[in-house]
C-alpha cells in the first residue's frame, strides 16, 4: 500500500472538487503519484500527455506501484497505436505531445474524458498546432489538470495558452485582452519595418490582481514547502571500468 505525502493528498483532495485545474509544484514534489491516485478514486478513461523521457520513469514506474492499468500508446508502428487507443476500457492512455496533436481527434473519440498534461509549459506558445489542438481537446472532456514545474520560463504571458486549456473563464476568450490587462507591451521593428511586440513586462499595480487571478485555477508548491518530504538519500556505486 503506498501511503501518499500530505500535499499530494491536498491534490486528490483538490481534483476532487475542481474538474479543471493546473499543479504548478516543483520537480520531485511526486506530481505523478497525485494523479495516478485521482485516478484511483475516481476512474475514468483518462488520457496522459508527457514527454518521451518521463513516460518510462515515471508515470510507467508508478502506475505499476499503484497497480493503476496504463497503456503506453506512442510506439513507432502506426497500427499498434491505432489498436491501443480504440480499445474500450476505463484505463490510463499515455502518449508524448507528438502523437498527440497527430491522434487528438481519434484519442478524443474514443472517449477520453479526462486528460492530464505533463510539463504544461510545452503549450506556452498559444500559436502552435499542438496548442490549438489542446485548446479544443481541452474544451470537448470533462476534466483537465495541468503539471509543471516551470509553467512560464520567459515571460509570464506564456501562462494564457495553459490557462485556455482549463477554460474561457480561467483565461478570458481574447490573449490580448487579458495581456493588455496585466502586461505592457513592449515594441520592436518588425519585418518592412513595422513594429511588432517583442516582450511584455507586468503592470507594478496588477501584480497582486495577476496573482490573485490564478489562485482558483491553480496551485504553486515548492519543493521546501513540502515539509514532510524524507531528506535525500544519496548512494554511492562503485563501477570498474
Amino acid at each position: 500500500m503506498i501511503e501518499l505525502f500530505e500535499h499530494q493528498k491536498r491534490g486528490v483532495e483538490i481534483a476532487n472538487e475542481h474538474q479543471r485545474f493546473a499543479f504548478f509544484w516543483s520537480p520531485g514534489t511526486g506530481k505523478t503519484m497525485a494523479m495516478l491516485s485521482i485516478w484511483k478514486e475516481r476512474p475514468m478513461r483518462t488520457l496522459v500527455v508527457a514527454s518521451k523521457s518521463i513516460i518510462g520513469t515515471a508515470w510507467a514506474k508508478d502506475s505499476l506501484l499503484l497497480k493503476v492499468p496504463l497503456k503506453v500508446v506512442h510506439h513507432a508502428n502506426r497500427a499498434k497505436r491505432l489498436k491501443l487507443i480504440e480499445e474500450p476500457g476505463d484505463h490510463v492512455l499515455v502518449t508524448n505531445y507528438e502523437q498527440f496533436r497527430a491522434h487528438a481527434p481519434l484519442l478524443l473519440k474514443s472517449g477520453v474524458q479526462r486528460v492530464i498534461f505533463d510539463e504544461s509549459s510545452k503549450l506556452k506558445n498559444r500559436k502552435a498546432k499542438t496548442s490549438i489542438e489542446a485548446h479544443k481537446f481541452c474544451d470537448a472532456v470533462r476534466e483537465v489538470y495541468l503539471l509543471s514545474g516551470t509553467p512560464s520560463p520567459n515571460c509570464p504571458t506564456e501562462l494564457w495558452s495553459q490557462l485556455r486549456c482549463l477554460g474561457i473563464r480561467a483565461s478570458t476568450a481574447s490573449f490580448y485582452s487579458w495581456a493588455h490587462r496585466y502586461f505592457i507591451p513592449i515594441m520592436q521593428p518588425g519585418r518592412g519595418g513595422k513594429q511588432v511586440i517583442g516582450r511584455w513586462l507586468p503592470k507594478p499595480e496588477m501584480v497582486g490582481q495577476f496573482n490573485e487571478s490564478l489562485r482558483p485555477w491553480s496551485e504553486a508548491l515548492r519543493k521546501e514547502d513540502c515539509l514532510d518530504l524524507p531528506e535525500q538519500v544519496d548512494q554511492m556505486r562503485e563501477v570498474e571500468l
